[in-house]
């Protein structure tokens, strides 16, 4: 893939403007570490720039980018930043290491070692070097480190690797490190997934990884749609899990246009006809992306306008429920009958009520806070539906679940008001009764948290009291 021509024009521009500048004349002139940095912060805020741009409007094109930034006029700017962003967005074993070889972060240890600045930015790349050889093997490290002619990168490298293998600890600390620092560049990116290619899942894997992380990062990705689509219609994938996978990422979580909905509502019908083993995949993997990413109820809803609904299904079933609630303002008796058939319908069918139960902790943590920013008391008037849903599920582990979600506001709710005003008292009592149903917690502990709440305004009285003396 080329770079577009608007970002390499910007790329070359920003080499012309660094050898136009004074700071490089003194940097080639005195060839020191403080010329270095004065020349560094005057380029690399326009290369970091251009990296956002890039990675805001076209983030399929970071690559790209980043093999274009590899370039000897720049003098090795910014290749600290970029040998950390590749770091951060490689995947990792559950034992903090890369679970393949990275070979673009060979390319660039070997671009450093071959730069005419590298006695200048080694102390810089330290960090990310060491890292890189800290989540890497020792047979990959060195097999890095042979290639490299100069003796003294050489040597330096040995250092690094020796440093990166001396605590298993630090290795983790430091990744996290690094990983806080970068944590809003947007660096994530990923290329389509060539199905005729013998390691396309790998591919997959990074390519929905990415989906994921732009999803959780609540920017415009509509430059992205055409890629989806190449996936999505591809006719190897019709019926596999990844096409499921990527189908409901993109209609749950992403901006549908009206074109979208035809080719949406297609695949969905395609989907209709498979029958149930499938179905139960589906719902498999839309559980798995709950846990994941928070769910947008009102994106969620809009894929039952695509539902064929004369099909008695599950899908048919579980959207249409979403749909009435998206339909509601507040979930009311009507809608828990409606959940409670539900429930007893599909009791027997794991993967759609395991999701559906999910879904419905959604609808009862959105439901509450309506109530907390309308009027408070109409929650007290009408909680008893939330006892109502509970008693459909016949769970006590999932009664619990739902007395957590409604004491986690009740509780936030309760200190906004004085200990001894009506509203403490009511809210005191709602939570003295209700969640303790819910078998959340129990009556030592609601006395103990209002034992602590009166404490609490007393020790404030008091220092208000002492600050006016």
């Amino acid at each position: 893939m080329e770079l577009q021509k608007e970002y390499l024009e910007k790329l070359n521009a920003i080499k012309t403007h660094l050898q136009d500048s004074e700071e490089y004349q003194t940097y080639l002139d005195e060839e020191d570490e403080e010329s270095y940095n004065t020349l560094r912060a005057k380029i690399e805020p326009y290369l970091n720039a251009l990296y956002l741009e890039v990675s805001k409007n076209q983030p399929m094109q970071i690559l790209t980018l980043e093999e274009a930034m590899m370039d000897h006029q720049l003098e090795g700017l910014y290749l600290d930043k970029l040998m950390s962003y590749s770091i951060l967005r490689a995947k990792l074993t559950p034992d903090t290491r890369f679970d393949r070889s990275q070979d673009i972060l060979e390319k660039m240890i070997l671009f450093m070692t071959e730069s005419s600045s590298f006695d200048l930015i080694e102390n810089s790349m330290r960090l990310p070097v060491r890292m890189t050889f800290a989540l890497s093997s020792n047979i990959w490290s060195n097999k890095v480190i042979e290639q490299i002619s100069s003796k003294r990168a050489k040597e330096y490298l040995r250092r690094q690797l020796k440093e990166a293998k001396r605590d298993d600890h630090a290795r983790v600390v430091q990744y996290k490190g690094l990983k806080k620092r970068y944590a809003e560049v947007p660096y994530q990116t990923a290329e389509v997934p060539a199905v005729e290619n013998l390691n396309w899942k790998v591919e997959y894997d990074d390519f929905r990884r990415f989906l994921v992380r732009r999803v959780e990062a609540d920017v415009d990705n509509s430059t992205l749609v055409p890629s989806i689509y190449e996936f999505l219609n591809n006719e190897k994938l019709k019926g596999a899990d990844e096409q499921i996978e990527l189908f409901i990422l993109y209609s749950h979580f992403f901006e549908l246009e009206d074109e979208d909905f035809e080719n949406m509502e297609k695949i969905l019908a395609e989907f209709q006809d498979k029958g149930e083993d499938f179905q139960n995949r589906y719902f498999e993997l839309l559980s798995k992306l709950i846990d994941e990413v928070d769910l947008d109820i009102e994106k969620t809803a809009i894929v039952s306008d695509l539902i064929n609904k004369e099909k008695d299904d599950f899908l048919s079933n579980f959207y249409t429920l979403v749909a009435s609630y998206s339909n509601r303002d507040h979930i009311d008796v009507e809608l828990a009958e409606e959940i409670e058939r539900y429930s007893h319908k599909y009791r027997e069918l794991s993967p759609p009520i395991a999701c559906f139960k999910k879904l419905l902790l959604y609808f009862i943590d959105q439901d509450i806070a309506k109530y907390l920013n309308e009027d408070y008391t109409q929650l007290f008037e009408n909680v008893y539906i939330y006892d109502k849903l509970a008693e459909s599920f016949l769970e006590k582990s999932y009664r619990e679940e739902i007395g957590s979600v409604l004491d986690a506001h009740l509780n936030t709710l309760m200190f906004y008001f004085k200990a001894k005003t009506a509203e403490f008292k009511a809210i005191k009592k709602l939570v003295s009764g209700t969640p303790v149903e819910f078998g959340f917690i129990t009556m030592k502990e609601v006395r103990a948290r209002y034992r602590a709440h009166r404490l609490a305004e007393k020790a404030k009285a008091e220092a208000a009291a002492k600050a006016e003396s």
